[in-house]
């Protein structure tokens, strides 16, 4: 999101739900810190079809210092939009574990982003 400026996420978020979903029929799942007094939290992400709040931290290997996990200082949500028009009410807020209980994906996710294309890609 472009450093992750809380104008960025708006910008992009803005863009993907009115293009991609809205218009293409595609659906949209975004990692999204919870910054309830931003007003892109309320204009966006109150129009998903689903929310999901993350209960346990979420960590990030920072590539500074040999790529040691951190956990980040906020909470996280993962929001869902669907193809067609935003739902006729604001989405339950559901509470989801990070990682599902008993699930063998306990490994973080790894990302890189591809030099050529400069797309991000999950390894």
């Amino acid at each position: 999101f472009g450093g992750g400026s809380s104008g960025s996420i708006a910008r992009a978020l803005g863009v993907l739900i009115a293009g991609p979903v809205r218009q293409s029929g595609c659906t949209l799942v975004a990692l999204l810190p919870v910054l309830p007094q931003s007003p892109w939290f309320h204009e966006h992400v109150q129009c998903a079809h689903e929310i999901h709040y993350l209960r346990s931290g979420v960590a990030f290997a920072n590539p500074f210092m040999d790529n040691t996990l951190g956990a980040y200082i906020l909470g996280f949500i993962v929001a869902i939009w669907r193809p067609g028009p935003p739902p006729r009410n604001a989405p339950r807020w559901q509470a989801s574990a990070a990682v599902p209980a008993g699930s063998a994906a306990e490994e973080p996710l790894a990302l890189a982003r591809c030099v050529e294309c400069r797309k991000w890609r999950g390894g």
